[in-house]
């Protein structure tokens, strides 16, 4: 489905973005700016009205005045130079004392007078432990949720999913900064109003989480039947913020804006919904990788936001290592992104930006570690000496730089997505050269391919002219100028690539000083080359692709090269086949191509029927010219059932046979792991869907026979029905369970329509799997070989065995069409269960 992008709206939403950017940069600096430059005297002054003094009312634990001895309770006599007094003491002395003062305290404790002396520190210092365990995984929250909703909406820009996506992750990262992991900076510098802005931002993105759940991986059927209640629910919590906050500044007797629980309790059923939602979406994924993509997230969802608010809302406070949970969210997010595809992203990220991000996380990781041990270390030695600081962090990051060396060397091994990314791209291109058998339509779609994969260009294609021995840029993609010079076929490149069968590349073999040839020189370096990679057949090279640098300006890595490696056996016997075909054409195309093609459908069908306890099978396909489109085979399940499946390939000819080859590989690899025969149909049509042609579809109908519990499963993806005769009730039936094509829809309907059904059967009953070519024979009058009469010779006659059964049916279609010419291929599997 395509959308038209409406550029008014994505503009809203890119400025959103950059309104988020800018509240979460600005708070950052604010709070850095205040842990660097706030001094922390370390307690609070307060009035005692019970003995008419001014006492010390709060200390900051381990802070400054904690570490002299100061404690709760205890008379101020004396600040520095003053003496203190109820009556003219302000507070203002103690706002005025700046960081690096020292502070002279008398106190009355009990009948002592004590005199007491401190340094006032940063609050950086003082409060190490918050900024570790606060404000840097807030840091890392805030900043990853925007990146990651900025990446999915640009990659899917026409995607109305991926927009409720983005907004989710803005309001997420900046309902989170301020309600969560600021540290609360006195002197902002955004206007009191701003805050009418922010504070429905939490109950926002609950309801968000819930609109996204809800139409992820696809749109569940109640939200179909109740979009706008639902809608409405979810948004409920934010709307109430707002009114609450419209009747605060009337100034009305429901100025509910500063009773937090009103929202609260709003929002705990919309969060609690959401998460209810995403485990709906584990449980009915459409398929195993949908599957995998939910459980991912609603893990980091459990962990990152449900742990954390549970904690928030039944105890009112924050344990400070409970931020560090946060961060799993969009770890998860990110993960599900890379490694699955999450939100239909496959894309090749760009190595500089991959190897940043998980830098970055290792490096942040070892900062925290480094100076949380550190200041351990410093607090147990007893000393606040800055000279012993530096050491001890010098000291322990010498220590732990092999560990580091270590971790970051597992993450660029274990979580760099560029050889998945490319295995898959690579999957999806294979599925594309097997229907392809036009030169010219190949080697446009391998240029296509690597243009938009790696981002290559220019991209030129070099083809040997025989008449003259050179080669000629038979097409180029990102080439800007016109360039009409030849190449000898025995300059120093082509003949190694003659020789080695291998890519050669360049950009190496210029470090080497290689012997190039003037003019050979100047020809790569024209077409700005740097990796040429050869294109072989039977007569030897007949040309090559000519790659010069990748946009990004990167070189080309390993896992480039390995890439091209693994392409370069699969594009050989792609331009094989298709200069095969080209000769074909010139011969005798049509009774090659067509008895090659016959050759890949016999050797795909069953040569001998199977020997299963307590069944009788036969089968057969006659195709009606010498390629047909039909095809039947036998299945074994891991759980000790029998399969059968029988299908119908749109088309005729080698396609259609190249196809059926597709099919019958896939099928052989699912129907090794237990899974129902609805989950195996649906995964096959996942898999086949880009591979097809856009007008090309497989009818297919699978079933599985449990011959111990005399059950056999059933589904049936728009072919033919089933016929099953009861040797008990001597009748017929229809079966016709409900589901369409192969390769119609990309999975959401299919997986909609696609029935599994489950019967019973005994001995003697008879089932009838078969194609049009049956069904549809006619006899000259306009008149099918339909249903009924299969039906008829079922309930009318006795047959010994399968294969009489079998032949019976095939005779009856002969006579009833006079033996005339066979217009359709004819297939019929019988399957006859024993005494």
């Amino acid at each position: 489905m395509s959308y038209r992008i409406r550029f008014g709206k994505i503009s809203l939403l890119l400025f959103l973005g950059l309104l988020t950017f800018f509240y979460i940069i600005t708070t950052t600096l604010s709070d850095v700016y205040y842990v660097i430059t706030n001094p922390v005297v370390g307690f609070s002054p307060g009035y005692s009205s019970e003995i008419n003094k001014v006492i010390v009312k709060k200390i900051v634990p381990n802070g400054p005045a904690d570490r002299a001895g100061l404690r709760p309770g205890d008379i101020l006599l004396r600040l520095d130079d003053q003496n203190i007094d109820h009556e003219n003491f302000s507070g203002d002395e103690i706002q005025n004392i700046k960081i690096g003062d020292t502070v002279h305290i008398s106190i009355l404790r009990g009948d002592i007078v004590r005199h007491i002396s401190f340094r006032v520190q940063r609050h950086l210092i003082v409060y190490t432990k918050t900024v570790l365990l606060q404000l840097l995984p807030g840091l890392v929250f805030c900043y990853a949720l925007c990146l990651i909703g900025m990446f999915v909406f640009l990659k899917q820009i026409q995607q109305p999913i991926a927009h409720i996506f983005y907004l989710m992750q803005l309001a997420w990262a900046v309902a989170m900064m301020h309600f969560v992991f600021s540290l609360g900076n006195p002197n902002s510098i955004f206007p009191d109003w701003t805050g009418w802005l922010i504070r429905p931002s939490l109950p926002l993105a609950a309801g968000l989480m819930l609109h996204f759940y809800l139409i992820f991986p696809a749109p569940k059927n109640l939200f179909k039947k109740f979009s706008a209640p639902i809608l409405f629910a979810a948004y409920s919590p934010a709307i109430i913020l707002i009114l609450s906050q419209v009747y605060f500044i009337t100034d009305t007797p429901f100025a509910i804006a500063r009773e937090n629980q009103v929202w609260m309790l709003s929002l705990i059923p919309v969060f609690t919904a959401a998460i209810i939602t995403l485990l709906h979406s584990i449980w009915k994924a459409p398929t195993p990788y949908a599957r995998r993509q939910a459980q991912i997230v609603t893990l980091g969802t459990l962990v990152g936001l449900g742990v954390p608010a549970s904690c928030l809302f039944l105890l009112q406070t924050y344990y400070l290592p409970l931020y560090l949970l946060t961060i799993i969210w969009p770890l998860s997010l990110a993960y599900a992104i890379v490694k699955h595809r999450f939100m239909n992203i496959n894309v090749i990220i760009r190595r500089g930006v991959a190897y940043a991000i998980m830098s970055g996380f290792v490096i942040a990781a070892y900062f925290i570690l480094v100076v949380g041990i550190g200041q351990v270390f410093v607090i147990l030695a007893g000393t606040q000496s800055q000279l012993v600081t530096i050491v001890a962090t010098l000291l322990i990051a010498l220590a732990f730089n092999p560990v580091r060396q270590r971790v970051k060397g597992f993450i660029d091994k274990r979580f760099y997505p560029a050889k998945y990314n490319y295995r898959e791209s690579l999957r999806t291109f294979s599925h594309q050269l097997v229907s392809i058998i036009d030169l010219q339509k190949l080697l446009n779609l391998l240029m296509d391919f690597l243009s938009k994969n790696i981002g290559i260009s220019p991209i030129v294609l070099i083809w040997h002219n025989p008449q003259d021995q050179t080669y000629f840029i038979r097409d180029a993609v990102g080439l800007t100028f016109q360039f009409s010079e030849t190449l000898p076929d025995d300059s120093f490149i082509i003949s190694q690539l003659a020789e080695t069968k291998q890519l050669a590349d360049l950009t190496a073999l210029r470090r080497k000083d290689a012997n190039f040839a003037v003019g050979e020189f100047e020809f790569w370096q024209i077409l700005q080359a740097e990796i040429v990679l050869p294109l072989h057949s039977r007569k030897g090279l007949v040309g090559a692709l000519v790659l010069g640098p990748k946009n990004e300006k990167d070189p080309y890595y390993d896992d480039d090269i390995e890439l091209l490696e693994m392409l370069s056996d699969q594009i050989q016997i792609a331009v094989e086949n298709a200069l095969l075909t080209d000769d074909l054409r010139e011969q005798d195309r049509l009774r090659k191509e067509l008895e090659v093609a016959r050759r890949i459908q016999l050797s795909l069908l069953p040569q001998n029927a199977p020997q299963i306890e307590g069944l009788d099978i036969s089968g057969i396909s006659i195709p009606a010219m010498e390629v047909g489109g039909d095809y039947y085979d036998y299945l074994s399940f891991d759980n000790g059932r029998f399969g059968i499946v029988i299908a119908d390939v749109s088309g005729k000819g080698t396609s259609a046979a190249l196809y059926m080859s597709q099919l019958k590989g896939m099928l052989k690899a699912l129907a090794r792991h237990n899974h129902s025969l609805s989950h195996i149909v649906n995964e096959l049509n996942f898999l086949t869907y880009k591979s097809l042609d856009a007008k090309a579809f497989i009818t297919l109908m699978l079933a599985s026979f449990d011959t111990h519990r005399r059950v056999i499963h059933l589904v049936r993806a728009g072919h033919l029905p089933l016929l099953h005769f009861s040797a008990k009730d001597k009748k017929t039936t229809i079966i016709t369970p409900a589901g369409i094509g192969v390769g119609l829809d990309s999975g959401g309907i299919f997986h909609e329509e696609i029935e599994e059904i489950k019967l019973k059967f005994a001995a003697g009953d008879t089932f009838v799997f078969s194609t049009d070519g049956i069904t549809e024979a006619d006899n000259g009058e306009n008149e099918e070989f339909d249903f009924s009469s299969v039906q008829k010779l079922l309930e009318n006659e006795t047959f010994s065995s399968a294969r009489v059964c079998r032949d019976k049916i095939i005779k009856a279609v002969r006579i009833f069409s006079r033996n005339g010419a066979q217009k359709d291929d004819m297939t019929l599997v019988v399957v006859r269960i024993s005494d």
